[in-house]
């Protein structure tokens, strides 16, 4: 067992960036882009002008000094940024980290690898991040240490190729994102100060990140990116979100876990997963428990909502605002569902909540959890044949190529939530905590208005697709919503007023 207390700082950060960028694609076209710029410098020198000159002497800088500088700022920025010192706890299961009041245990099962660098090591718990651990935090035992930890790369959970393919392009992707920001940024602010009457940008005091795991054009991506709008506004740009679409930085459950300890700051999450850290908010997702959108708004904009986003309290997680996410429905690619016969024996795909597994189970279907992205090819392969969703998710991610059959029975409406991380929260000022609450709302009011605009396209497009959607008798729907029942005296017994307000609300 390994056990450190420590606080990185500006230099071993900035040797850590300066590694991956020189031992990765980015540093090769640094290198060939600077000596190329060299041999054109020195062969158009005697015959150009001045302002080619300085053009060109800027240019041969811009990697071997400035990009080394701005890194270093950068790295500066994150020592000081730190706040608390970290505390990890290496043992034959796992570690244990510590970071103020924030604790995490992670096995390592779940880290995704370990990178050995000169003069350090990193434990990545996801694609673009993990926890450093330096020479100097480990002292005179480093070679002990380094070996003992190499060894446990066999503990980490070993991926299919194609997963591994998929990380590593996401991976690729994520890293020339990243280069062709950093590149603007710095010609642009190097542009600023050769021309004279341009206005400097506000330097922000926070950049945060932010995850969302739906696409661009998404209701749910499009409340986020008017949330980050309307903060940096309202600070004045001196608190700057980063929304990361496309699930760049993880599925829920990861993302959930990295916003604990602090590695990402703002999120937008389905409750579905969330519950499994609070499970009082099974609550809110029980079956067939809204009579319709009306009636599910009433409770979350109410009394019962606000008491269910005070509920986050010890979780590591500070609950903001409520986003849409319809009505969820089944889809499946064998035949359309009229009676609760259909269903028996389907395999459904559903998220990874122990509810929804049991609510498919309970109605006759066997359940196959599986992450959002590898929907598409289970039902094309066969793997699965069915899954539950709303609309919007079944048009935009295509599953309706190939699962023509819809069945509009809206099991459940399971609301999202805007969450930030208590680590990241605590290091806020008061004066932006309350902007980024209020900022949160006029998000989800948006949001909103969007999902419902894209709900009704996304209907009238797969229709127009073929697709044949069954809407459920009320004889029948009685039946599903009496074929789950034993799941309230399971998941609610605690909680059987709530149960009774909520229906009360929609009488």
């Amino acid at each position: 067992m390994y056990q450190y207390r420590y606080k990185t700082t500006r230099g071993e950060y900035w040797k850590m960036s300066m590694y991956f960028i020189y031992h990765s694609m980015t540093g090769m076209v640094n290198l060939v882009f600077t000596a190329a710029l060299i041999a054109l410098t020195c062969a158009k020198w005697e015959s150009s002008g001045t302002v080619f000159r300085i053009c060109m002497v800027l240019g041969c800088c811009l990697f071997p000094i400035l990009q080394p500088l701005a890194v270093y700022l950068s790295a500066g920025k994150l020592a000081s940024g730190s706040g608390e010192d970290t505390e990890i706890r290496l043992d034959d299961v796992g570690i244990q980290v510590k970071v103020g009041n924030t604790y995490d245990k992670i096995p390592w099962r779940k880290m995704v690898r370990i990178a050995k660098l000169p003069g350090m090591a990193i434990i990545f718990t996801d694609p673009s991040h993990g926890y450093l651990l330096t020479d100097r935090v480990i002292g005179e035992d480093k070679a002990t240490f380094y070996d003992w930890l190499m060894k446990k790369q066999s503990q980490i959970q070993v991926k299919s190729k194609e997963t591994r393919q998929s990380q590593d392009q996401e991976e690729t992707m994520i890293k020339k994102k990243i280069f062709c920001l950093w590149a603007a940024a710095l010609i642009l602010s190097g542009c600023a100060g050769v021309f004279q009457g341009k206005e400097k940008e506000t330097e922000p005091d926070f950049v945060l990140t932010y995850a969302e795991n739906q696409a661009e054009d998404y209701p749910t991506t499009q409340g986020a990116d008017k949330f980050a709008e309307l903060v940096k506004e309202k600070t004045e740009g001196k608190v700057e979100i980063l929304v990361n679409a496309g699930g760049s930085l993880g599925d829920e459950k990861s993302v959930i876990e990295q916003l604990q300890f602090g590695g990402i700051d703002f999120a937008r999450v389905s409750i579905s997963t969330v519950a499994e850290y609070i499970p009082k908010l099974n609550v809110l997702q029980m079956p067939y428990l809204y009579t319709g959108a009306d009636h599910m708004w009433k409770v979350l904009e109410g009394p019962i909502g606000d008491d269910f986003l005070n509920s986050f309290d010890g979780s590591g997680l500070i609950a903001l605002s409520w986003y849409d996410a319809g009505a969820r429905s089944f889809y499946n690619s064998i035949k359309p569902i009229e009676k609760l016969e259909d269903i028996k024996g389907m395999t459904i795909r559903v998220q990874e909540s122990e509810l929804m597994s049991d609510t498919v189970r309970a109605l006759g279907a066997v359940p196959v959890p599986m992450i959002y992205g590898e929907v598409y090819s289970g039902l094309q392969t066969g793997k699965v044949d069915g899954a539950e969703n709303n609309w919007p998710s079944y048009e935009s991610a295509g599953h309706y190529e190939v699962a023509k059959y819809f069945t509009v029975d809206e099991h459940s409406r399971v609301p999202e939530v805007q969450i930030a991380s208590t680590y990241t929260w605590n290091k806020l000022p008061e004066e932006y905590r309350e902007i980024i609450r209020e900022c949160a709302q006029e998000s989800a009011w948006y949001e909103r208005s969007q999902w419902k605009a894209r709900e009704s396209i996304s209907r009238q497009r797969v229709e127009t697709k073929g697709c044949v959607i069954t809407q459920l008798s009320p004889e029948e729907k009685l039946r599903f919503q009496q074929a789950v029942m034993p799941l309230y005296e399971k998941y609610c017994a605690e909680y059987v007023d709530i149960i009774d307000e909520i229906v009360a609300e929609g009488w």
